[in-house]
């Protein structure tokens, strides 16, 4: 896989401003093959870095441009893709708060520092902090992605991410693609391409009054030039109708009904058997 830029190597940082040996020695053998190195670096405002918003952005900004400077000085011109993903601890108790409303103010500040020294940038493009489908839940994660993709990234990560950091699901998958078409959507802007005829439309239907037979209605009734999405309920209507939730879980269903996996069915039937003993526990 030498030079085939498919596996890249993550080698992390110990903040404050220092590198381990475990990870150095990742390093060196990772340049030997000329894998892209991916810094995870992690400062914790109020633990391993500065409780301010700058102090912890600046220590995490050395940290990752340190390391660069460490791998090309092992090897000029090795690949490095930027990345940083801080965040605050709590001091009621230690806990590490990972997907908070700093995230996307330091997510588009890197990206921004990142590309001053024309390093491509990675952000995580989803998460947040509560384990559960809540509207906060929505919020957070609507705006780790709005942030992720209106920043300019060159690559989006950690799409799935849930529970502070420390889950992954597939109804986030699909409920996060979600949220990145819609941030897509938004941070396009209004098309200005079309006055023109927008205006000649008006002329045109003025009389009429209404523009349900419109040429431009009959032209974008299918282009995306308005939102829509599997997942959400674009309805508006006043009865009930399936969440957001239900939705993907449906989509999901779908997927898995339509796959045949070529692993053993006896090894499949142990490793079910496995999480529903071992891990699936500790969730309920």
């Amino acid at each position: 896989m030498k030079d085939s830029k498919i596996m890249s190597v993550a080698v992390a940082t110990l903040s404050p401003l220092a590198v381990t040996d475990i990870n150095c020695r990742l390093m060196l053998e990772a340049v030997k093959y000329n894998f892209p190195i991916v810094p995870t670096t992690c400062p914790m405002a109020g633990t391993t870095s500065p409780y301010t918003l700058i102090g912890t952005f600046i220590q995490g900004m050395a940290e990752v441009v340190g390391l660069c400077a460490i791998v090309q000085s092992v090897n000029p011109g090795n690949p490095y893709l930027s990345a940083f993903g801080p965040s605050v601890s709590s001091l009621m108790d230690g806990h590490d708060m990972y997907y908070t409303m700093e995230k996307p103010l330091w997510k588009l500040a890197a990206t921004e520092i990142s590309g001053s020294y024309d390093l491509p940038y990675l952000v995580e493009c989803g998460g947040n902090t509560p384990a559960g489908f809540d509207m906060q839940t929505g919020a957070e994660s609507m705006i780790q992605m709005l942030s992720a993709v209106g920043s300019g990234a060159d690559l989006l990560a950690g799409l799935g991410s849930c529970y502070n950091a420390n889950g992954l699901s597939a109804e986030n998958i699909v409920i996060g693609m979600s949220l990145k078409r819609a941030s897509d959507f938004m941070t396009r802007g209004i098309r200005l391409d079309q006055i023109d005829e927008s205006i000649d439309s008006i002329e045109e239907q003025k009389d009429l009054g209404y523009f349900l037979m419109d040429d431009l209605t009959l032209e974008h009734m299918r282009s995306g030039e308005f939102f829509s999405d599997p997942t959400m309920n674009m309805a508006g209507e006043f009865k009930a109708a399936p969440s957001m939730l239900e939705r993907a879980q449906k989509m999901i269903a779908k997927v898995k009904n339509a796959y045949e996996s070529p692993v053993p069915e006896q090894v499949q039937e142990r490793i079910k058997a496995y999480f529903a003993e071992n891990i699936y526990p500790r969730f309920s």
